[in-house]
């Protein structure tokens, strides 16, 4: 993905979690960074990534993530690059 997509003053990166017991919590956010330290608090070391969206260890947690620049919203490779993976 190209990297001007990543810390412009028109990015939004969403991210949402979800749990088998309903709970959801959307945060927003201008850096991966920023985004990167709350996925870690919701899920883990370890999780197993899916297309859009990434399940913790236990199963008890799922985050999905979209970046939002000057109003197109790009979700192919948030998810990978938030989680520092290899596409």
């Amino acid at each position: 993905m190209a990297a001007d997509w990543y810390g412009g003053s028109d990015q939004q990166i969403v991210v949402t979690f979800h749990s088998i017991d309903g709970y959801t919590e959307q945060r927003k956010y201008k850096t991966l960074r920023g985004a990167r330290r709350w996925v870690d608090e919701m899920l883990g070391d370890n999780y197993e990534l899916g297309g859009n969206y990434a399940v913790s260890y236990d199963g008890v947690g799922i985050i999905q993530a979209q970046i939002c620049y000057k109003g197109i919203v790009n979700d192919k490779h948030c998810l990978r690059e938030l989680l520092n993976e290899e596409a």
